[in-house]
């Protein structure tokens, strides 16, 4: 069974408005589910939050051309989560995807003294090699991944947001996580 999630009663009124060319209801749209697909774009970048901003702001740009094509037959955040997956995959393809490591390292001098600093900065650290873990995957899988795994979505919620059945999103996610456990055993020596 295919569980889409509708366009809520709100949405739908900024959405008819922005078709009307109201730039500030197109502008609350966003605001209202840009933190979810902005944490999408930068688990997708493998934590690069300029290409993550790009990849955003030009998903953005494609929403506002395209919002008449918009049907409400899912909920915005979908709409605009499929716009960036495609945008992403357009960049992909055209650009020498680069997987270079920025050093966030730089400015994090920790005092030896404060072990709680320390710790964060570790788990930091690691949060961003699973994320560079997650960007190797492909696009399906790291959107499961992030989903249910970044984002702490339940199953059903995923489901209604990509307009997959649950069944669809419990398979993907097994074989999402399978292949990251491979990818982690592989390059165990940089959790070390």
């Amino acid at each position: 069974m295919n569980t889409q999630g509708n366009i809520s009663p709100v949405d739908k009124e900024l959405v008819e408005r922005a078709r009307r060319g109201e730039i500030a209801a197109f502008e609350t749209l966003v605001r209202s589910h840009e933190t979810k697909v902005f944490s999408f774009a930068l688990n997708i970048t493998g934590g690069d939050h300029e290409l993550a901003q790009d990849i955003m702001q030009d998903a953005l740009i494609h929403a506002y051309r395209g919002i008449s094509s918009f049907r409400g037959d899912c909920s915005f955040s979908s709409w605009l989560w499929r716009i960036l997956k495609n945008d992403f995959l357009r960049y992909r393809e055209h650009a020498a995807f680069s997987r270079e490591e920025p050093d966030n390292r730089k400015g994090n001098a920790v005092d030896d003294h404060e072990p709680a600093v320390e710790l964060a900065i570790m788990r930091q650290e690691r949060l961003l090699l699973l994320r560079r873990l997650v960007a190797q995957l492909s696009i399906e899988d790291q959107e499961v991944i992030t989903l249910i795994e970044f984002q702490e979505l339940s199953v059903d919620e995923v489901a209604a947001l990509t307009a997959m059945s649950i069944e669809a999103v419990k398979s993907r996610l097994h074989r999402a996580r399978g292949r990251l456990t491979e990818l982690v055993k592989k390059n165990k020596n940089l959790f070390l």
